[in-house]
């Protein structure tokens, strides 16, 4: 429907009325009748009216749960992925970093420490004892008043397993007269022995960073070799013995090694400045270290 349109209004006449040259048409009575279309009239579209800031508002002292519903869901099957990809391919270790992560996290820490299936046994060993760090250290934070010992073993033996992937070491060499036990002897310092007595001493050697392998009866067996010279001031050994098989088995990891090893030079050892050294290869990692040390007979 359009709207109706009034009759125009008719212009005034003049104060005076004038001849008109050329006079208007008269309108018909048909033209002077008001005109009705129809047209097509809709309700416009509601529009949602925004809610005011207090409309917004969380009410007063209410809980307010997020949109969290679907995450167990979806962590689920995330773990459930990471399965699949660690069990087609167990050489991703990024894969089974992150599910073991994931296990720690959902509470499944007998999952997390469990064995590492890998291609490289070494890595599996460790990612094996770094996961039961962090377990333990877990359940020992969430416990303090608790025994720490499990948390302080598992530490150890990631330590034990990490020291193995370096060179051996010797961190101390010392000549001695009686050794009670690891870092407990009677050293003869300064090393200084009269002339024409000869010498009778024994050489305690520390080693570390040794490599271990578990045997079939379940121990850890270590085997090092150990060749000790004496040389003179030009150079020349007047004194060597080597042990080409020293062999240890433990049912603990051990942390601390030595070795004493009896050393005796004649009487007639001339006066003067020697040289000690040491050599110790660790056969299981092949790998060697070498100390010396100085020794003086007479004045």
């Amino acid at each position: 429907m359009r709207p109706v349109e009034p009759p125009q209004p008719q212009a005034e006449p003049p104060a005076s009325p004038q001849p008109l040259k050329n006079p208007p048409p008269v309108a018909s009575p048909e033209s002077r009748q008001p005109r009705v279309e129809l047209i097509d009239v809709r309700p416009a579209p509601a529009t949602a009216t925004p809610a005011s800031p207090v409309e917004q508002a969380s009410p007063a002292n209410q809980p307010v749960l997020g949109p969290t519903a679907g995450r167990p869901a979806d962590l689920t099957a995330v773990v459930a992925e990471l399965e699949e990809s660690v069990k087609a391919h167990p050489e991703h270790l990024d894969d089974q970093f992150r599910l073991r992560l994931l296990y720690l996290a959902t509470g499944q820490d007998e999952k997390a420490v469990g064995p590492v299936v890998a291609a490289d046994p070494v890595q599996a060993n460790l990612t094996t004892a770094l996961f039961q760090v962090i377990s333990t250290a877990k359940t020992a934070i969430r416990q303090p008043t608790s025994s720490p010992a499990p948390a302080l073993a598992a530490v150890d033996e990631l330590r034990r397993l990490l020291g193995q992937q370096t060179p051996v070491i010797i961190p101390k060499i010392a000549l001695v007269t009686r050794v009670n036990s690891f870092g407990d002897y009677e050293a003869v310092q300064p090393p200084r022995f009269p002339a024409g007595q000869g010498v009778h001493v024994y050489l305690y050697t520390e080693v570390a960073n040794f490599r271990s392998e578990p045997t079939s009866d379940g121990r850890l067996r270590t085997l090092l070799a150990e060749k000790v010279e004496i040389f003179d001031a030009a150079g020349k050994v007047i004194w060597q013995q080597t042990a080409d098989t020293i062999e240890d088995k433990v049912l603990t990891p051990r942390r601390d090694f030595f070795i004493p090893l009896e050393i005796r030079l004649p009487p007639e050892t001339p006066p003067g400045e020697y040289t000690l050294k040491v050599t110790i290869e660790d056969k299981l990692g092949a790998t060697t270290d070498q100390q010396r040390m100085t020794l003086m007979i007479g004045d």
